[in-house]
């Protein structure tokens, strides 16, 4: 009942792009106005110019699979967009944000969300700029720790904009080396 009386799907760019070509479309994430979950929307023309087919997928099972992928257990796994929005993470109740005024709820960002070292992220790497490789390799500093960043573009049919970020303390990594020098130390 409160969907906007002004929704028309015919004005939505996934609706007109697919109008345009002969093949699926896909748009890029977004938060769904009806659920305020995090998803994307597939669309292809039934019959150029007179019908489209939408779809939307919700990305939440995306935060499942990312918390069981993870190297250690203070490390980071997000899938992000090029902008900074965060997609998909185990914390799923910090990816939509409320405002504290009357506006709509929106993702929350690497600098939003509330984790130091995806704000340092954001603050030190230029998301739009990976190499040519698609994948980029650094060291981030946040905090007390140095952290292993690697961030890969996702090769998705029909977007370009998709990233998974991981990020892995480095002591977290380094852990077992250092228990096996102490233990070489003391015999």
């Amino acid at each position: 009942p409160d969907y906007p009386s002004s929704y028309d799907p015919r004005q939505r760019d996934w609706y007109t792009r697919a109008q345009a070509v002969d093949h699926t479309v896909l748009s890029d994430p977004y938060l769904f106005f009806s659920d305020r979950q995090v998803g994307i929307t597939m669309a292809l023309s039934a019959r150029p110019g007179h019908a489209v087919v939408g779809a939307d997928i919700q990305l939440q099972t995306l935060n499942t699979s990312l918390s069981q992928q993870k190297v250690t257990p203070g490390s980071q796994l997000a899938l992000i967009d090029t902008e900074g929005h965060i997609l998909a993470h185990e914390n799923t109740a910090a990816l939509v944000q409320m405002p504290h005024n009357e506006e709509r709820p929106y993702l929350a960002t690497l600098e939003t969300f509330g984790v130091p070292v995806l704000k340092q992220i954001q603050n030190d790497i230029d998301l739009h700029a990976l190499p040519a490789s698609g994948w980029l390799h650094q060291t981030v500093n946040s905090q007390k720790d140095a952290w292993k960043v690697s961030i890969h573009k996702l090769g998705l049919a029909g977007t370009n904009k998709l990233l998974l970020l991981i990020a892995v303390p480095q002591h977290e990594l380094l852990a077992g080396a250092y228990a096996q020098r102490e233990i070489a130390a003391l015999t």
